[in-house]
């Protein structure tokens, strides 16, 4: 008589046995329920007899194998005269209660045979995990589709079962940018984050093959803390880096940059790549250790679009014209040459040219003279800008607001504007200023919302000539112009209206000639051309007639 103890122990590690058993060289795969298991080791029990089999068996495993927390440990058993490698066995049925099974600590178990155990060349399979009972038993494929993250699930097989905790969590210095998913046969649902976006959990019914999708990205982000002007960033403020999407800084149409542009990464300063229409940062996976800040101006000008490649537009300055006077004078075989002659205009601005035209640093060329003067290009010959809206509100709410009103446009630098009522009164003025700067002109055009359409433009030079003189012939060019005489500060709108009526001290007021209901008036009436409508006999209504002809207080 032999008896056999077979232990599915995949998840311990067996120490030793009293009584004795001995290893054998044999595995078995027990069947039941319709699924294979693998049992790891296969051992046989020293007693020789039924008496002394029926003592108490201990087993001692190690220290993973947290006993105490296995709360269904059941035995099947099976009849077989032989074993051999691989060997199935078809588990006959659970005998749990022939024996009285007693957990003592996370490593060590005691189960005694009851006098109910009998037979010969038993074989019994003690199962920790209760894999084989009925209803249990029935696994999964798992697949987990993982990127630096892990989970708490670490087989490709995973078992039916009701509320299965699923926990994902991130691989250090990285975050779910996206929300990960498990698909149940044809169910897809979401796993819940934590604040941090570091762990992903879900608690969910196993009934099916099961796929998890996660994906954790390194937790580096683009901070922009400087100024982008006339172009745009395909990432926005505080956006987790993509290893496949580069830094990009692209200028608007009819721009580009100009000069060198810095960004930081961690603490070391970078310089970031100048195409002409964008800037760019290539992301590669060492990239992916510190944050990016975008802290410099980046500045798009405006493309160069002047009237012809023959004339320049300069931003200059008293030093720049200082140095241009020493050297617009050149002297060969005695002729005394002035190319301060192809200078066209030299005046000063009353506004500011936006940061959007200037362009680079280059020498001012005077005909074919390179002064080598540096001055800074002007990269456009004229620019637009808002001067603002006004709003006229109604103040009578009736014709009194149209008739006889004169209704006047103060511009700065221009003159008045003489617009008429029904542009301005209850309406929305808005006005844009072109500046053309070859000839230092301004354009003013008047939108009015009463017809959503430019209802008046008016036009003048700004431009404060400088004089300078030509020493050839002592002819002085330019002279000193009076545009400032009319400067206002502001634009605004001038009503002047005239006062329909004037009260005094008389009670009765000055008379206004009105067509209405009596009951619609209050104070003093006379009335004229009455039409009465009434129930009161002729004479009643010629007496009221009478009265209101006269005068009444209403």
């Amino acid at each position: 008589m032999a008896y056999y103890w077979c232990w599915n122990t995949s998840n311990f590690v067996f120490s030793n046995a009293n009584p004795t058993v001995t290893k054998s060289n044999f595995s078995v795969k027990p069947t039941f329920n319709g699924k294979n298991f693998t049992s790891n080791s296969l051992y046989r029990s020293s007693a020789t007899s039924i008496s002394s089999f029926r003592t108490k068996q201990r087993f001692i495993f190690g220290s993973g194998a947290k006993l105490t927390q296995k709360d269904n440990i059941r035995i099947y058993y099976t009849t077989t005269v032989s074993f051999y490698n691989d060997q199935i066995l078809n588990l006959t049925n659970d005998i749990t209660d022939r024996f009285n099974i007693n957990v003592i600590n996370d490593t060590i178990i005691d189960i005694t045979p009851l006098s109910s155990v009998s037979g010969s060349n038993l074989t019994l399979v003690i199962d920790f995990n209760n894999e084989l009972a009925e209803g249990g038993g029935v696994f999964y494929d798992l697949i987990q589709n993982l990127t630096n993250c892990t989970s708490n699930l670490s087989d490709t097989k995973i078992d039916e079962s009701t509320d299965k905790e699923i926990i994902l969590t991130c691989d250090d210095g990285f975050i779910f940018d996206g929300v990960p998913t498990i698909t149940i046969g044809g169910n897809t649902f979401d796993f819940n984050l934590n604040n941090d976006l570091t762990v992903a959990t879900i608690t969910v019914d196993i009934i099916d093959d099961v796929v998890i999708n996660a994906v954790a990205r390194a937790n580096i982000r683009v901070y922009i803390t400087g100024n982008i002007v006339n172009a745009t960033c395909n990432y926005s403020d505080g956006e987790l880096i993509d290893v496949n999407k580069n830094i990009i800084i692209t200028a608007n149409a009819g721009y580009s940059f100009k000069g060198a542009y810095e960004y930081k990464k961690g603490y070391r300063y970078y310089e970031l790549p100048n195409y002409g229409t964008y800037l760019e940062k290539t992301i590669r996976t060492d990239d992916l250790q510190y944050d990016f800040y975008l802290l410099d101006d980046y500045v798009a000008t405006k493309d160069i679009e002047q009237l012809g490649t023959f004339v320049n537009l300069y931003k200059t300055n008293q030093t720049e014209l200082s140095e241009l006077s020493k050297v617009r004078f050149s002297e060969s075989m005695g002729q005394i040459t002035d190319y301060g002659s192809y200078i066209s205009s030299l005046y000063i601005l009353p506004f500011e040219i936006p940061s959007d035209i200037i362009g680079d640093k280059s020498t001012i060329l005077l005909g074919n003279l390179d002064s080598n003067v540096e001055s800074t290009l002007i990269s456009t010959y004229s620019f637009d800008f808002d001067a603002g809206e006004i709003e006229v509100p109604l103040k009578y709410n009736n014709i009194y607001d149209f008739v006889n009103t004169e209704c006047i446009l103060h511009l700065p630098f221009l003159d008045k504007v003489y617009l008429n009522t029904e542009y301005v009164v209850g309406q929305k003025l808005s006005i844009t200023f072109t500046i053309e700067l070859y000839s230092g002109t301004l354009t003013a055009n008047i939108k009015s919302s009463f017809n959503d359409e430019i209802v008046a433009s008016v036009q003048g030079l700004i431009g404060m000539n400088i004089p300078f003189i030509q020493k050839t012939n002592g002819n002085v060019i330019n002279s000193v112009s009076n545009v400032y005489k009319n400067r206002n500060n502001r634009c605004f709108v001038e009503v002047n209206r005239n006062i329909p009526y004037t009260k005094d001290n008389n009670v009765f007021g000055c008379g206004v000639v009105e067509y209405g209901r009596i009951g619609d008036y209050t104070g003093y009436l006379e009335c004229d051309k009455i039409v009465l409508e009434t129930n009161a006999t002729n004479q009643e209504q010629e007496e009221i007639k009478n009265l209101l002809r006269n005068g009444v207080f209403v």
